[in-house]
């Protein structure tokens, strides 16, 4: 994507949903089927449908036979194309690949291919936050004006705002966002953008509402963590999760994308795919992801994350607790529902934990069961896939293991 033309595509930090199509390789009746289904059908009918059909006849089936009824069912009707883990104590109870990684160069998708995460990426920052703390370089209840004083305009918003999602700053798909954008670059937007540069781009936006007021998500908030932990910590943003995260967890095919197309083994992605002989592939650009949604991994990786999450390997489990406190209720029209809070870098449902994330080519779901364990996650390079379906297949798995 050039950048002379961001303006026009400003909103690739949200979801960008693909329009579906026939596969020319199934019969007739079946496309009927598929086109029926897909376009007739809620959300919820199609998450009712799946559990359902891998259900049916099946009570002498085992967990893992019907996990891979379901996923067989999102193969055929949506093309999945990734990888999807079940897991719970740190136990496999389902993890397989579909489709490709590259259908061009027919490699199939692995659990060591490397995938773009999106929003996933703000667990981490959230993270990387906490790791601070507890080194005594920040307080959570800090201004952000203590760290970078240019930034003078937003005075009483904390770091705890920005983590929590209520500081009040506008998100990066806003329109005076893009203003002050080409106020300041014109078409030469830099790739990734500095302390002072952030601050040239911010200084005359001034804040939706009063800090800790109310939820509004926003890719800011975390764009703006990120600069934080760079001024704290005196290393760039990538430099500090590589030598604080990713390698004392052994998470070693994770890492920020901006290298993205010097990487091997990873996955290309689609904005749409119907079959080997239909796809559709869509250039990913990393521009002004950084914090806030700019990280790739496996799912082999996310599964080892995932087990940190529940030991005191990288952080106290009581600073790990943090990130699930319901910090700012979600409102009833956003996406998650009022039923969700949101902690830091995580939704929140009592001890359920979750989050989304998606970028050109590119989506991605992350469930956790807080008191079972229970983890699903979900990786795909189809981004017909969008967050609603991604969601509806998370749903139909827990039912399936939960027994509902």
């Amino acid at each position: 994507m050039k950048k002379s033309s961001f303006i026009v595509f400003i909103s690739l930090l949200l979801v960008i949903s693909a329009c579906s199509a026939e596969n020319p390789t199934i019969k007739e009746s079946e496309k009927t089927e598929n086109k029926n289904l897909i376009e007739n059908s809620s959300e919820e009918n199609i998450a009712s449908a799946q559990v359902q059909e891998v259900s049916q006849d099946s009570n002498d089936l085992d967990v893992y036979t019907k996990l891979d009824n379901a996923m067989v069912h999102f193969e055929k009707y949506y093309n999945f194309s990734g990888a999807v883990y079940v897991g719970m104590e740190g136990e496999e109870i389902y993890a397989n690949t579909f489709g490709k990684a590259d259908f061009d160069q027919n490699i199939a998708n692995t659990l060591d291919t490397k995938f773009i995460i999106g929003s996933l990426t703000k667990q981490f920052t959230a993270a990387a936050i906490l790791l601070l703390e507890e080194r005594g370089l920040l307080e959570l209840e800090h201004q952000i004006t203590d760290y970078l004083p240019g930034l003078s305009q937003w005075e009483g918003v904390t770091i705890h705002h920005l983590l929590s999602m209520s500081s009040g700053i506008v998100s990066t798909d806003h329109p005076v966002f893009a203003e002050s954008l080409e106020t300041n670059f014109g078409s030469n937007i830099p790739d990734l953008i500095t302390e002072e540069e952030a601050i040239s781009i911010y200084k005359n936006i001034p804040l939706n509402f009063n800090p800790g007021e109310k939820f509004e998500y926003s890719n800011s908030n975390y764009l703006i963590l990120g600069l934080i932990i760079e001024r704290t910590s005196g290393e760039s943003y990538d430099k500090f999760l590589e030598k604080n995260i990713f390698e004392p967890l052994a998470m070693l095919n994770s890492g920020y994308s901006l290298n993205w197309d010097m990487l091997e083994n990873k996955a290309q992605g689609y904005e749409k795919i119907n079959s080997e002989n239909d796809f559709y592939p869509i250039q990913y650009d990393y521009f002004l992801t950084h914090s806030s949604s700019g990280l790739y991994t496996t799912m082999n990786d996310l599964v080892t994350w995932d087990r940190a999450l529940y030991s005191a390997k990288l952080l106290k489990k009581e600073t790990i607790a943090k990130m699930y406190v319901p910090h700012t209720n979600v409102p009833y029209n956003f996406e998650y529902g009022s039923e969700y809070d949101y902690g830091y870098g995580w939704f929140t449902q009592e001890k359920t934990v979750e989050h989304a994330g998606d970028l050109p080519g590119f989506t991605a779901n992350f469930y956790r069961e807080l008191n079972t364990e229970l983890v699903i996650i979900i990786l795909s390079n189809n981004e017909y896939l969008d967050r609603d379906k991604m969601r509806s297949l998370t749903n139909t798995l827990t039912n399936i293991v939960n027994g509902d």
